[in-house]
């Protein structure tokens, strides 16, 4: 885990190595998602030393009894969820350490974010990309870059800035990424898409575009967005590590 991890995170990082990879990408992939998870069996005995994976109901009651998920009853159904965005940031934390992220760069993340400059974000988060280890492009889809600008966001502008991937719209949509500007600079609603170099055609890029914007247009009329005059909203796409198109929506 990087150096600049909080320590949830690095919590994380051990107890999800006790399940193999699959079922712990799972899991984040839920949490992440902000998904409920359920059809999660009694595991019956936990046991932290034991030499054997945890299976994917053992992980889930692991990570509820330890608190960093919470337990509900709908219709007869139990789910877990993150108990609140302390615990959720942890698992974006731990996600983006995962992947290999850092944040090197000299730029005044703090007065780009200020300055609403979507374009120089954009290139700092592409450098952030560009250092990743080359095992990290492999499976490096849209998700990434999310967890990317979320993970340079919060670890270079703290003082500037909250961001929130997965941002509730108030109407059971969510955004990419929501940005709440702290030092006078535009709130930022983002959504990405992502398209790997060998699928990238014009048409392609073009028809992510115009998707973005259009989910973009329905965000922004969400009862947590509505109404917000100094919110501005993006769409982004990627091709590989780079951003090859943002437009306003």
């Amino acid at each position: 885990m990087p150096g600049n991890a909080g320590d949830d995170a690095v919590r994380l990082d051990g107890l999800l190595k006790l399940s193999d990879p699959e079922t712990n990408n799972l899991i984040c992939s839920m949490i992440f998602s902000r998904e409920d998870i359920a059809n999660v069996n009694e595991p019956g005995e936990l046991n932290l030393n034991c030499s054997n994976s945890f299976d994917f109901s053992q992980a889930v009651w692991m990570l509820y009894y330890l608190g960093y998920l919470t337990m509900s009853n709908s219709d007869g159904i139990m789910q877990y969820r993150c108990p609140n965005e302390i615990t959720y940031q942890a698992f974006a934390d731990y996600l983006a350490g995962r992947e290999g992220f850092r944040t090197t760069s000299t730029m005044d993340l703090n007065e780009i974010l200020r300055k609403g400059d979507i374009e120089s974000l954009a290139r700092l988060v592409e450098k952030s990309i560009a250092e990743l280890p080359d095992s990290a492009f492999s499976g490096f889809n849209e998700r990434g870059v999310q967890l990317c600008f979320h993970y340079v966001i919060k670890w270079q502008a703290q003082q500037t800035a909250d961001s929130f991937p997965e941002a509730d719209t108030g109407d059971h949509r969510r955004a990419d990424l929501y940005v709440k500007n702290k030092a006078g600079g535009p709130d930022l609603l983002l959504e990405f898409k992502y398209i790997s170099k060998s699928k990238a055609d014009d048409a392609k890029v073009a028809k992510a575009l115009a998707t973005a914007k259009a989910q973009l247009e329905q965000y922004k009329d969400g009862p947590k967005f509505k109404g917000n005059g100094n919110l501005k909203a993006y769409a982004m796409v990627f091709v590989g590590p780079k951003a090859v198109r943002i437009e306003e929506a």
